[in-house]
């Protein structure tokens, strides 16, 4: 007598097969099976293509959802598990670990499961299933309740740190009412400072202005002094008319000979 193939959470087991028509040759071969069996012959070879290719994709989501598992699959079609696994990620029937149930498909609207999970745990803060200052539910849990992945949980918690909608209090992940964690630490401003721009005071008035640094122009070599702070040497000699490479250099100071 065939046995009888289970889906969903009662995937077939370690001890259940599919039978074939090899295991019972006056059985006629179900629909899948033909389709899976007509595949090598015109499986296109790149990865990308088997994946986009309908044909492909349709006849390994019929055999996978009636409890062929990944290793029947390649056996029959001679195709890497790789490929598989793809064709079954994109279909979104792709078992979770340990083989309960088939995880559903993405739902429409969210380009990668991370966004799902984003928009998931949003609403139900906005709606206050997770209320303001109690912490998120662990990860395991939320993978679990949500049929995704751990990493897809971990992007969106980073993602709703970001937006100020969790907090980190030691080891918990506490939510966070909506722009107080942005208020809490405001962009920085100019100069790497957080916060609004200082405002000056009493203590900014009182101190003394700082002197000027000293300019240095080529008056100095008509003058022959130094230059002073505060004082704007270009204009301090007189140049007599002339440009301020013409006008003539002063004799160096010379100490009178003693008389015998």
């Amino acid at each position: 007598m065939e046995k009888t193939t289970r889906t969903g959470a009662d995937a077939v087991g370690p001890d259940d097969r599919i039978t074939t028509p090899a295991d019972n040759p006056g059985a006629q071969p179900s629909d899948w099976e033909q389709a899976l069996d007509s595949l090598p012959a015109a499986w296109p070879r790149s990865l990308q293509a088997q994946a986009a290719d309908p044909v492909v994709r349709a006849a390994v989501r019929r055999a996978y959802t009636a409890g062929l598992s990944l290793a029947g699959i390649r056996r029959r079609t001679g195709r890497s598990v790789k490929a598989l696994r793809l064709i079954l990620s994109l279909e979104g029937v792709l078992r979770a670990s340990g083989g309960r149930g088939l995880r559903p498909g993405l739902p429409e609207g969210y380009p990668i499961w991370s966004a799902y999970t984003t928009a998931v745990i949003h609403r139900r803060i906005a709606e206050g299933t997770y209320p303001a200052a109690t912490p998120l539910p662990p990860y395991r849990v939320l993978a679990a309740e949500l049929t995704v992945s751990r990493s897809a949980v971990c992007a969106a918690v980073r993602r709703l740190k970001s937006e100020g909608r969790l907090r980190r209090e030691g080891r918990r992940l506490v939510i966070e009412a909506c722009g107080a964690a942005r208020r809490r630490n405001p962009a920085r401003g100019a100069g790497g400072r957080r916060g609004p721009p200082r405002a000056h005071g009493p203590a900014d008035r009182a101190r003394p202005p700082t002197p000027p640094s000293p300019r240095f122009s080529p008056s100095h070599l008509s003058t022959g002094r130094w230059p002073q702070a505060g004082h704007d040497n270009r204009q301090a000699s007189d140049t007599g008319g002339l440009p301020a490479a013409a006008r003539p250099v002063p004799a160096h100071p010379r100490t009178p000979a003693r008389e015998n």
